[in-house]
Parts: structure tokens; sequence; C-alpha cells
């Protein structure tokens, strides 16, 4: 199997007292067959939940998942719901299951790794000041908040290997 880990708005972001959902969803390599899912947030996670049981209860696949046509109201949800951007986070990773724009790296595993040692790599940081992660001083990392990075496109080496980070 394998699994993708998303952290979307429970709502468009301008509404005030906005949430962070927390989803990983897991499938079977080569086939998309969703196996499960975990979620974790404040608000929405019981529709989350009910979508993908039934979901798994119709066989439908990842792929299935990014074309769900799922009800829209700024209150209660994104236009580009969880779901559908679940399905298509875990379409590209499988699709691509070697391409350096899929896999996840978790900071730890990442900092586990020989890696951490070479310069073959960088890290950008792209939580915001308030959400900041603490990693401003490790080795092969900089930080650059995600609103920033159009405007920032040449502080970052085409030579490298890039992983995000995100809260």
């Amino acid at each position: 199997f394998d699994f993708v880990l998303i952290s979307p708005y429970s709502q468009d972001s301008y509404y005030p007292h906005v949430e962070k959902l927390f989803l990983k969803l897991l499938f079977e390599k080569g086939t998309g067959r969703i196996l499960g899912l975990q979620c974790f947030g404040k608000t929405g996670v019981d529709k989350i939940i009910d979508v993908i049981s039934t979901a798994i209860k119709g066989n439908l696949k990842i792929n299935d998942l990014s074309e769900l046509d799922l009800a829209y109201a700024p209150m209660y949800s994104m236009p580009f719901h969880a779901i559908n951007l679940a399905g298509r986070v875990a379409e590209i990773q499988m699709q691509n299951p070697n391409n350096l724009i899929s896999p996840y790296w978790f900071w730890s595993e990442l900092m586990q790794t020989e890696r951490i040692d070479q310069q073959d790599f960088l890290v950008i940081d792209l939580t915001t000041d308030t959400e900041a992660v603490q990693t401003r001083d490790l080795p092969n990392t900089i930080h650059i908040p995600f609103f920033e990075i159009r405007t920032r496109l040449k502080e970052i080496p085409k030579t490298k290997s890039i992983y995000l980070l995100s809260e």
C-alpha cells in the first residue's frame, strides 16, 4: 500500500476561525483501490469519513475521488474539496512513484538519512512566520513562506533536489 498526507483548510481561508484538516489516505499501489482514511480536524471530518467509507463500499479508486462533485458552500468547505485534493495527490504519487515531485518525507526520516550531510538537496520551509517550524538553523534549509515562493524563485537552486516542508 501507499498513502498521501494532506492538510487543507476545512473551509475557504478568508473565513474567520478557519481550521486545518489533516488527512491520511491509504491506497493500494498499482490499482489505486482505496484502503482507508485517517482524518483529524474540528469541522467537516464526519463528512469526509462518510464519503470515503461510501467510496470504499462502492469500490471507487483514487482517481474517482478527484472527480467527485461534492457540495460546496464557503462556510462549510472549499471549492476543491479535501477529498478531491487527496485523490489528486494520490493519483500523482501513483503515476510518478520515483518522481521527486511526489514522494513524502517526514522531517525525522530526512534527518536520519545520510543525505543530511550531503549538499545535493535543499529543504524549503513553506510555513508562515506564525506557523514557523523550528528549522531555521538546520543544514540545507531555507525559509520561504508559501505566499512568497513566486517572488523568490531566484533563491532556489536548480541543481539540487528540493524538499518542501509545510506544517
